[in-house]
């Protein structure tokens, strides 16, 4: 390549530091000066079509340097790069490459931190860049980054500033999740931290774990394992690796609003071993299914019957055949008759008053596991975000929208903070973590996830081995909810209410609960006025799976420590409420296990082993009591403390 001569105008534009047309990246780069092993770029705007910085090579930016990057063009970075936290690339093309840098700023693709420009495609940008970087860290510093759109994150994250997500609500689009009279809103584009595994899950053959059974700690195959999405090809399962499992063949049905609900089966846990060691132990069976019989429309189903069409197999999540009727609490009754799969798994009825409605009669039988091959471990800290609206309307609105999803294994958070900071947001959900494990959060703070029925501050959907550290969780729905929670720890901190759907191994010691939720008068009727919603007394602990340890807790003001959750009853394994602290201006539950005697789980019911109340008190001179309903006394016993046990309860000295 031949160098190029500039006109002495040019020249003296670069001299002033001017933005200069005509200059490219490829006459200042020339291979001669790529083997000088570094180069500066003086100020002015530098073209480039495709180009690749090499390995080795050190690019120095002057101040008032920037690479404009051509339409459809990309740039690769391999070397490395000098530069201040100031706008070094620009254009429509692509920054990539493995830039031997320790950290990426967002600044370098134009973020201001001014807390009014839009930085999505800065931040968006940066991360990328940052995720294949030597250092692989995102620096966010000491300004407000607003962003409208998501975010995928694959990197670090150290943050001295805050994200700042005014979202827009779009108006036009309204749900009612529960069908009860309380509408939800969307925001017009969501605008989240998405934090993403490197490589997409992998879809397996999940015949080739037919036979796992509960409690085992061990996967049938973990070599060879058949690949969905590429046939023909195998995968090898490696120490460190996430499994997920997903069934629909449903093990309980859930006893909510329209009792249409059910619980499938889910299980997390990774590889512990080269040998096909998993952990968490999984908990359920995936077995085999057995071919049913074809449907037949003078045949009475029951919930949990099984039924095809076709090859297709069907679980029934209501009951149906002829003289078949479904009764609702608010509706009333409605002739069911036979109703065949072929016509869809939800479908319609109408109540003897004329209402119509549609409901969930069977689910189709599925069972899928995937896998996440090891993950280098993610560190995010210091990371701050806040939730707002950008218009000025005075009303509440409750909003269907979370500000962080984490599908990714092995990340800490430190000193995150969470916040919706805006009171007329009804938030559903701050962060999510779904289908991971070994995750950790220490001393961060959540706040603002008020919408009622949901309002999340942290949800945890098929996760195992999350340790919260002296974490703050509060001013919510649920400081702390999950559905399938298996070894969740929590150490220290304060909390309104954590709640989990059928968890499992849960130890919860040396935390502080304000027992408040939220509270709407007429909730489940057209009367619900969000207007009116507040915070209430509440319990402390709600929670159905097995084996659950709190100790050394204090609950102020409960209506209960302990709460089994009434619409799945499941309550089982070895429960233990050890050195319990209750401030109280009035007598309060310590448990209170209910079971519905009306209602078809769909199975029997699990009880604990055993449930040990040790040392529980309360502020004198109240009490602390049980409510028990279809549950014998005979499973708890009581030692020391201000309990008052129930007959048939064993006392011990």
């Amino acid at each position: 390549m031949s160098k190029r001569r500039f006109p002495f105008s040019y020249i003296l534009m670069l001299a002033c530091g001017l933005s200069v047309q005509g200059a490219t990246l490829a006459d200042k780069l020339t291979p001669e000066a790529l083997r000088q092993g570094a180069a500066t770029l003086e100020a002015g705007v530098w073209t480039t079509g495709d180009f690749t910085v090499p390995a080795g090579f050190q690019l120095n930016f002057a101040p008032g340097a920037v690479i404009q990057i051509e339409p459809d063009a990309v740039l690769t970075v391999n070397g490395a790069i000098a530069a201040a936290p100031r706008q070094i690339f620009s254009g429509p093309g692509k920054v990539t490459g493995r830039p031997e840098v320790p950290a990426v700023f967002p600044e370098w693709f134009g973020a201001r931190g001014d807390d009014r420009s839009d930085d999505t495609a800065a931040l968006q940008q940066a991360a990328l860049l940052a995720a294949n970087a030597q250092g692989r860290t995102l620096v966010l510093g000491p300004k407000r980054y607003c962003f409208s759109g998501d975010i995928v994150i694959r990197c670090h994250i150290d943050c001295q500033g805050v994200l700042v997500n005014r979202m827009v609500i779009d108006e036009s689009k309204t749900a009612d999740r529960f069908r009860n009279h309380l509408l939800f809103y969307y925001p017009a584009r969501p605008a989240r931290l998405l934090i993403e595994p490197d490589t997409a899950p992998i879809p397996l053959d999940a015949s080739r774990f037919y036979g796992v059974r509960k409690d085992s700690f061990k996967i049938p195959q973990f070599s060879a394992v058949p690949r969905l999405d590429r046939p023909g090809e195998t995968v090898d399962l490696e120490e460190g690796g996430t499994l997920r499992f997903f069934s629909t063949d449903f093990f309980t049905a859930r006893r909510n609003n329209r009792n249409d609900e059910h619980y499938n089966k889910e299980d997390v846990c990774f590889l512990a071993s080269p040998a096909g060691d998993v952990f968490p132990e999984f908990n359920f069976d995936y077995l085999k299914p057995e071919q049913p019989s074809e449907w037949q429309a003078d045949a009475q189903y029951r919930k949990g019957d099984y039924a095809r069409v076709g090859k297709t197999v069907y679980k029934a999540v209501l009951a149906s055949g002829p003289q078949a009727r479904y009764t609702h609490f608010r509706h009333g009754t409605a002739a069911v008759g036979p109703r065949s799969p072929a016509a869809g798994t939800r479908q319609k009825v109408t109540y003897d008053n004329g209402k119509s409605d549609m409901l969930n009669f069977w689910v189709r039988q599925e069972f899928r596991v995937e896998y996440v091959p090891p993950q280098p471990p993610l560190f995010l800290r210091g990371l701050q975000m806040e939730i707002s609206r950008a218009d000025a309307k005075p009303e509440r609105t409750s909003v269907h929208t979370q500000s962080m999803v984490c599908r990714r294994s092995g990340v800490t958070f430190d000193r995150m903070r969470l916040a919706c900071t805006d009171g007329r947001v009804l938030l559903y959900n701050l962060i999510t973590l779904t289908n991971c494990v070994r995750n950790v959060f220490n001393n961060c703070t959540f706040s603002g996830a008020l919408m009622h029925g949901m309002g999340y501050n942290v949800m945890e959907h098929n996760v195992g081995c999350t340790t919260f550290n002296q974490c703050i969780s509060v001013n919510s729905r649920d400081g702390l909810a999950a559905r399938h929670g298996k070894n969740i720890t929590v150490n220290g901190g304060h909390y309104n209410r954590i709640d989990d759907h059928y968890g499992r191994n849960y130890v919860i010691r040396d935390v502080v609960f304000h027992c408040v939720s939220t509270a709407l008068p007429g909730h489940w009727t057209a009367a619900s006025d969000i207007a009116k919603q507040t915070m209430a007394p509440s319990h402390g602990v709600v929670y159905s799976g097995e084996n659950i340890t709190i100790e050394n807790c204090i609950f102020y003001r409960p209506r209960s420590v302990l709460c089994t959750r009434m619409d799945t009853a499941d309550f089982g394994g070895k429960v233990v409420l050890r050195d319990i602290t209750v401030v109280s201006d009035r007598d309060a539950l310590i448990v209170w296990h209910e079971v519905a005697p009306d209602f078809d789980y769909a199975h029997k019911v699990k009880m604990p082993h055993s449930v040990l109340i040790d040392n529980a008190t309360i502020t004198a001179p109240h009490k602390l009591t049980f409510k028990l309903t279809g549950v014998d006394p005979k499973l708890y016993t009581v030692r020391g403390g201000s309990v008052k046990a129930l007959p048939g309860m064993r006392v011990a000295p």
